[in-house]
C-alpha cells in the first residue's frame, strides 16, 4: 500500500494597526447664580490599536453588546473651571457630596444595562447598572462615554465622594469615547470614515444632596475617525479533504510517466472556511525532506523495501467551477513560488470561504521506476498578507 501524507500547520500573522478619536469640549452653565472665572483646555491625543476579533461578534445574541479592546479614544486633557463665591452649592463646603453626572441631551441611541456588555469591566457608580450608547455611520457600531478624575465611571453615574468643594474649585477630568459592536455589525467598509450621528452631547453635573443647586453643564463632540483604523484580525479555518491522506493503492510501473497529463493522479482538495479579515493567503510547501527537479517534486521517504525513481508532484486542478485562480499552476515542495488567492474580507465579518481543488500525481523521476513502496510527507503552510 502506497500513500502521501500531508500535514496542515497555520501560520497567522496579526499587523497591529492604530487609530485616534477626537473629542473637543466646551463648558458652561444653566444656572444663572453659577459663573466660570476662567476655562483652560489643554487638547491630547491618545492612539489606541483596534483589532476586532470575529469569533467575539458573529455569535452575540439580540441585546448583547461586545466593548472593543484597547479602544479608548483621544481625551481633552486637563481642563480647569474655577467658580466664584456666588456659585450656589458649587462655591459652599460640604462634608460630603454625592456627584450626579447625566446625559442631558436627547440624541441617545439606547441606554442598556452594563451587563450586558461582554468585555466591559465592573465599573461601581453607573446609575442602576445602566449605561446609555450613542450611534455611528456604521450600522452595528456604537460608542459611549467614559470620564475620568482620579476614578472612572460611566455614564450615566452616581459617586460619593468626601471631598469639599472650596471657594474656587479645579475640575479636572478626562473624557473618554468607548466603543461596542452588536450583532448588526459587519465591519467597517475599506476607505470609510467613522463618525457620530449624535452630533454634540452634553452632560449636567451637580450636587444631588442639594436640591434645587446649580447645575454644571460640560458639552463635547466625538469627531470623525479616519478611514482604515478598524479591521478585523485575520482568521481562516484550514483543511485538507481525508485529513491530507492521498492513497494511490496499487499501482502498475507501465502507467506511471514523466507526464502530469498522462500519468495517474488522484484529486485533494485544499478548504478555506469561515474567513473574516483576510485580504490574501499566501500558500506554500515546506518540511518535504526530499525534494527533486528543483522542487517541483516530493522523493520518496520509505527506507525499506522502497520503490525508485518514483515521485509526487501536486498542481492546482486545471479548470473547476469551484476556483479561477492559480488554475493548472505546480505547487513547488521546497517552499518556494508560493501561490496567493484573493479573498477580500480584511474589513468585513461576513465569512467567506474558498475550495481549492488540487490534483496529486505519482510521476516518474530519473530513471524506469522500479516496484516498491513509497512515502513522503510535506507541509502546506498559509499566511495571510
Amino acid at each position: 500500500m502506497k500513500f502521501l501524507s500531508l500535514l496542515l500547520f497555520l501560520f497567522i500573522v496579526d499587523i497591529p494597526l492604530c487609530h485616534a478619536y477626537l473629542i473637543t469640549t466646551t463648558g458652561a452653565t444653566s444656572d444663572t447664580k453659577c459663573e466660570f472665572v476662567n476655562v483652560v483646555k489643554a487638547q491630547q491625543v491618545s492612539i489606541r490599536n483596534i483589532r476586532i476579533d470575529a469569533s467575539q461578534i458573529v455569535n452575540l445574541a439580540s441585546g448583547q453588546y461586545y466593548e472593543l479592546p484597547q479602544t479608548l479614544s483621544m481625551h481633552p486633557g486637563n481642563e480647569t473651571i474655577a467658580f466664584v463665591v456666588n456659585c450656589d452649592e458649587w462655591g459652599k463646603r460640604l462634608e460630603k457630596t454625592k456627584q450626579t453626572t447625566k446625559i442631558s441631551s436627547s440624541n441617545t441611541y439606547a441606554t442598556i444595562k452594563e451587563s450586558s456588555i461582554i468585555g466591559a469591566s465592573q465599573i461601581p457608580g453607573e446609575l442602576n447598572g445602566d449605561v446609555s450608547l450613542f450611534t455611528t455611520n456604521i450600522p452595528g457600531l456604537f460608542y459611549y462615554y467614559e470620564f475620568s478624575s482620579g476614578f472612572s465611571y460611566r455614564l450615566p453615574s452616581a459617586v460619593e465622594g468626601t471631598d469639599t468643594l472650596s471657594i474656587k474649585e479645579d475640575l479636572r477630568s478626562d473624557v473618554f469615547a468607548v466603543l461596542v459592536v452588536n450583532n448588526e455589525f459587519r465591519g467597517v467598509p475599506e476607505g470609510a470614515s467613522i463618525s457620530s450621528t449624535a452630533g454634540q452631547t452634553s452632560f449636567d453635573w451637580y450636587d444631588a444632596n442639594v436640591t434645587g443647586g446649580a447645575v454644571l453643564t460640560n458639552r463635547v463632540t466625538l469627531n470623525t475617525i479616519p478611514p482604515g483604523e478598524i479591521k478585523i484580525i485575520a482568521s481562516c479555518n484550514y483543511s485538507l479533504s481525508n485529513n491530507g491522506i492521498v492513497d494511490f493503492g496499487d499501482q502498475n510501473l507501465s502507467k506511471v510517466t514523466n507526464n502530469r497529463t498522462t500519468t495517474v493522479k488522484k484529486p485533494l482538495t485544499l478548504y478555506m472556511r469561515n474567513c473574516y479579515g483576510v485580504n490574501k493567503v499566501k500558500t506554500y510547501i515546506t518540511n518535504a525532506t526530499t525534494t527533486l527537479e528543483n522542487g517541483l517534486l516530493l522523493g520518496n521517504t520509505q527506507t525499506s523495501n522502497a520503490a525508485t525513481n518514483v515521485a509526487i508532484g501536486i498542481n492546482v486542478a486545471a479548470s473547476s467551477a469551484k476556483n479561477s485562480e492559480n488554475n493548472g499552476s505546480p505547487m513547488y515542495m521546497d517552499g518556494s513560488n508560493p501561490l496567493e488567492w484573493e479573498l477580500g474580507n480584511d474589513h468585513s465579518l461576513d465569512a467567506i470561504s474558498k475550495e481549492i481543488p488540487l490534483d496529486v500525481f505519482l510521476l516518474k523521476s530519473g530513471g524506469e521506476p522500479t516496484s516498491g513502496d513509497f512515502k513522503a510527507t510535506a507541509t502546506i503552510m498559509m499566511d495571510f498578507i
